[in-house]
């Protein structure tokens, strides 16, 4: 099949007409994935979350869902999306971030919500639910929206591509856009279907590229802040060190798993955890 999608890192900020002082700032993940199921009826997912790895990880349940043949139970039981959720979280997230939030919308209807997310959010999606899909167009909608309730608001909103996926019948391209404080960066990984031990060919799937592309932003986004605390900055404690870098190490050998099982190029090399940790350290000790 052929897929396409790209993660959105979004920041909303929230002003009311004619006052400097900023009014709310808003801050989100969002990945839109759209196919056809079996019966060649359309659907529309939105994902968002406070982390990018854990909205691509969610993401993932969807399409393994769609690539299974049960995405219409998703759409009618929505008491599953709790399990589906947490069993899509790391121990590590589940111990060490209390501010995990996630928002699932189906056909503009909002079918999940866990944790604490923005109630503009939920705004933002009713206004590009009646849009058609002109998401800039939202932000305008949302602004009237305000106004004829009384409250007369300006929204800045910004934007920057974190990921892009393209995925044919026998390969999938992944686009993981690097923004921090070391470095604004890009790195490519394409991965192609090969032949196993037993003779096998395992198809590249959308929830493979959604599932590796998630493992490597979560472990360059940890490398950092174990980095970032072997410096002295930060807010990881001794626990949070410790089981960061056992976490680091589930992600690696999960990226390993996936390289053994299909051909994977890197354009330029792959991003080297330790490396990462080391860069973050010199950099936080010298500021």
């Amino acid at each position: 099949m052929s897929f396409d999608t790209s993660l959105l890192r979004e920041k909303f900020l929230i002003k009311e007409d004619g006052v400097d002082k900023e009014h709310h700032r808003v801050v989100s993940n969002r990945l839109v994935l759209k196919f056809k199921d079996d019966k060649d009826k359309a659907h529309k997912f939105i994902v968002r979350a406070q982390t990018m790895h854990n909205c691509i990880r969610l993401a993932a349940r969807i399409m393994q869902a769609f690539q299974r043949g049960t995405i219409a139970e998703l759409t009618v039981d929505k008491a599953k999306w709790k399990d589906i959720w947490t069993n899509s979280l790391s121990h590590y997230d589940q111990n060490f971030n209390p501010n995990l939030w996630a928002l699932v919308y189906h056909d503009g209807e909002n079918i999940f919500s866990s944790g604490a997310p923005h109630a503009f959010l939920d705004m933002i999606e009713r206004c590009d639910a009646s849009s058609r899909d002109e998401y800039d167009a939202s932000i305008k909608i949302a602004e009237r929206a305000f106004a004829k309730a009384g409250n007369k608001i300006d929204i800045a909103h910004e934007g920057n591509v974190g990921l892009v996926i393209n995925v044919k019948d026998d390969h999938g391209r992944c686009g993981v856009i690097l923004r921090n404080a070391l470095q604004n960066a890009t790195f490519n990984m394409t991965l192609y279907s090969k032949e196993g031990e037993d003779g096998e060919t395992l198809s590249v799937t959308p929830s493979l590229c959604l599932n590796t592309s998630a493992a490597y932003l979560e472990g360059i986004q940890l490398a950092f802040m174990l980095g970032m605390a072997k410096a002295g900055k930060g807010n990881l404690d001794k626990k949070a060190q410790d089981d960061g870098l056992k976490r680091l190490a589930e992600v690696t050998r999960e990226i390993d798993q996936f390289e053994n099982t299909y051909d994977v190029k890197y354009r330029p090399d792959k991003p080297a955890f330790p490396m990462i940790i080391s860069d973050s350290e010199t950099f936080f000790e010298s500021i």
